[in-house]
């Protein structure tokens, strides 16, 4: 009787090992997947802008940004790769992020597509108008606007904090437009190196401003 008892007891340490061993196998392996697919998103990321794979663009739905903007609290970049104005901000939102230790800025994959001239699914107008309810409660808060009309102009990167917006980086800067070149065809000219150091000292402000912990009035 004693004996089988002991085989008993062997037989259900083996087997209760054995279903550890499998879910560590498969915890590690979906673990890795997660990671590979998040690089993947930022690797397609750095192929769209001028940054590096191990930028701190994470992409999200537009379910997802509604919810940030609704009781989050983050960076969310609103823009498109074919605005040259993006191309230019997106590094300098890189570098301000990293330099804070921010490990994510979220965007809207489909941004491009939710545009009232362009949307052609119902839900992604829906997606688009909700997005436009949180700037305009927020352009009544400061009494500035920050959009035009209903349409959002980009590139527009709000700071959102306890699902309040409390500041926002619309464009690059003044008077950072597109100028004929000596060729005679008209392109956005380059950002100074004074101006590249201007917005990233707004960025950093902004940035810190969401993080801190101590917040002034009007958050």
């Amino acid at each position: 009787m004693k004996k089988s008892v002991k085989i008993i007891i062997l037989v259900l340490t083996i087997v209760l090992l054995g279903v550890g061993l499998v879910y560590r196998f498969i915890s590690n392996k979906n673990n890795a997947n997660n990671t590979i697919k998040v690089n993947e998103d930022k690797v397609e990321f750095s192929k769209l802008y001028d940054v590096d794979e191990n930028n701190v663009f994470e992409k999200i739905s537009a379910d997802a940004a509604i919810d940030l903007l609704e009781k989050g609290t983050g960076i969310l970049y609103l823009g498109y790769p074919k605005c040259p104005w993006c191309q230019d901000l997106i590094p300098l939102l890189n570098k301000a992020a990293k330099d804070n230790n921010i490990g994510s800025i979220y965007y809207i994959e489909k941004f491009f597509d939710m545009r009232p001239d362009k949307v052609e699914n119902p839900k992604y107008q829906e997606e688009y108008n909700k997005i436009i309810k949180y700037i305009d409660e927020y352009e009544i808060k400061i009494n500035e606007k920050i959009k035009e009309d209903d349409i959002i102009k980009v590139p527009l990167v709000l700071f959102v904090k306890n699902g309040k917006i409390i500041g926002y980086q619309k464009g690059t800067i003044s008077g950072h437009e597109i100028t004929k070149n000596e060729n005679g065809k008209y392109e956005l000219r380059d950002l100074t190196d004074e101006e590249k150091t201007t917005i990233i000292s707004k960025l950093n402000s902004l940035i810190n401003k969401i993080y801190s912990n101590a917040c002034s009035s009007g958050c």
